[in-house]
């Protein structure tokens, strides 16, 4: 694999993968006792501060007038500011990872960054795979995780995440990054098997579940002939595994979430149209009745879509839902894309992962897990110079 940038480009892209590191390691390395004000100082907020200026200023960085996406997401980050209701340091926690996304989905507009960003995420994936595979052979972890306080050489892995299930979700995203790589192929069996075997280990059920319909999903659509028959095999094999896989969810988190899911309606439903605003969901999960005592887990809905209408209006859940749909499409129909199916793959994560995953829109591996296939649909359907050339072939296919 060669990361080596061209000399024309050097710089620009040097700043992008910097800044995709801040993404990468989000909240990793935050100092506790080095603050300024109600700021903690993380690791993306230092690589925020010195990539944005450089990108935005000195690499005119612009939204394109065809880009809808664009506008969309710029009237909602403005749209936030005015929900904060007074709870700076949750908006501001929301907010970096956005903002990340938000500059980094602007500046790649090359198909040569989208390689090395993918090659870069792989490299990231393997540097995580081998600090969990360590965690779990030596039951020591690199930051303060909530079981230090209940068992101390517990054997999971973190990945310097505060919980396992997270590390877990991250790499169930970065998986389909390494397939996208161009790394060698035994380097890549290698470093998802270990992946694999981490995510059991931290008995994470949704991530296994997920991978597991995604290897389904891609047997499916890889290839045209004899679809239907490997479609009628799936179904056939799935039904065999009803039974150990329903018992695999009734032993795990995932059943008693349907308390938190219950009480993550009736907010939306409470408050539609605007939302609680950022910080109030559990106040407001609570004056509804939720009983933390029932099951210890956070007050917040721990699905992505629940949290986004509820935080902030149903209207922009739905904008979400028609986004994903969008980009399956996409790349569903985009043959000239090369492997769209591992492209599908990081949108249906997003999903799979997002129906059970706790305070998402503050979780690093939802960005990452759109960044790239919304920059690739960006760059085929937004760019001024493809849309010319579209509308060049058709009026001389007419013609």
């Amino acid at each position: 694999m060669e990361i080596r940038l061209s000399k024309d480009g050097i710089t620009k892209t040097g700043v992008i993968l910097l800044l995709l590191s801040g993404l990468v390691f989000h909240d990793f390395f935050a100092l506790k006792y080095v603050k300024l004000g109600m700021i903690t100082i993380t690791y993306l907020r230092v690589v925020l501060v010195v990539a944005i200026p450089l990108l935005l200023f000195l690499y005119k960085v612009r939204i394109r007038k065809n880009d809808v996406f664009a506008y969309i997401l710029l009237i909602f980050m403005a749209y936030g500011l005015t929900r904060t209701e007074g709870n700076f340091r949750e908006t501001l926690a929301l907010y970096c990872p956005l903002i990340a996304f938000f500059v980094l989905y602007f500046s790649i507009d090359d198909k040569k960054v989208i390689e090395k960003c993918i090659d870069f995420l792989s490299l990231m994936f393997m540097i995580f795979c081998l600090v969990g595979l360590f965690e779990l052979i030596t039951g020591q972890h690199f930051v303060q995780n909530r079981l230090e306080v209940i068992k101390e050489n517990s054997l999971v892995a973190f990945g310097m995440y505060y919980n396992e299930n997270d590390f877990s979700a991250f790499l169930s995203v970065m998986v389909i990054y390494m397939l996208l790589s161009r790394f060698k192929l035994f380097t890549k069996l290698v470093f998802i098997s270990m992946a694999v075997i981490i995510i059991c280990y931290n008995s994470s059920i949704i991530c296994l579940l997920g991978l597991m319909v995604f290897v389904l999903i891609t047997f499916i659509l890889r290839r045209k002939p004899n679809r239907f028959l490997r479609l009628v095999l799936i179904l056939l094999v799935s039904l065999l595994l009803i039974k150990p896989v329903t018992d695999l969810v009734n032993s795990s988190s995932l059943w008693w979430r349907q308390y938190m899911y219950s009480f993550g309606i009736k907010n939306v439903m409470s408050h539609m149209l605007f939302g609680t605003g950022i910080g109030n969901y559990s106040k407001e999960m609570i004056a509804l009745g939720f009983d933390k005592t029932l099951y210890a887990a956070s007050a917040d809905p721990h699905n992505l879509f629940y949290e986004l209408a509820g935080v902030f209006g149903i209207a922009w859940a739905v904008l979400l839902i028609i986004l994903l749909l969008k980009l399956l499409v996409f790349f569903y129909k985009k043959s000239n894309v090369k492997e769209n199916v591992f492209y599908m793959g990081l949108v249906y994560i997003v999903v799979f992962v997002g129906l059970a995953s706790s305070s998402c829109m503050e979780k690093n591996y939802i960005y990452l897990a759109l960044l790239i296939p919304a920059a690739y649909y960006r760059l085929y359907t937004c760019n001024d110079e493809a849309v010319l050339h579209i509308k060049r072939y058709i009026a001389v296919s007419k013609f």
